[in-house]
């Protein structure tokens, strides 16, 4: 959806579109694997911080990323590219663990 977002508008609005639509996603998609048994107003707290982490992963990625990939492509070739892929998403994954820890962590609290 970011291609869309990003061609119907521009600037902060595309920045406010996209972290809304990325929280609510976030917050939909564990309250449905959990089959509605936790309430969706314990998950905002994660779903509020996986789409800030996303979103900041997305602009440093995108940002770093191309010069990761050349560097390590002329240094290593086509295994220079591998690790630059597994490099990003093992920043992904990294983003969604701590971002669930630390929501379940905020949910608790009082």
């Amino acid at each position: 959806l970011q291609p869309a977002i990003v061609g119907l508008t521009s600037g902060v609005v595309a920045f406010a579109l996209s972290l809304t639509l990325s929280t609510a996603l976030w917050l939909l998609t564990p309250w449905l694997l959990t089959a509605r048994a936790i309430p969706w107003r314990r998950l905002v707290p994660q779903a509020v911080l996986t789409a800030v982490g996303l979103l900041a992963l997305a602009i440093g990625a995108a940002l770093y990323f191309p010069h990761a990939v050349a560097t390590a492509s002329a240094e290593f070739g086509l295994i220079g590219v591998a690790f630059s892929l597994l490099s990003l998403l093992f920043a992904l994954c990294l983003v969604l663990v701590v971002t669930a820890a630390l929501g379940a962590t905020l949910a608790e609290s009082p």
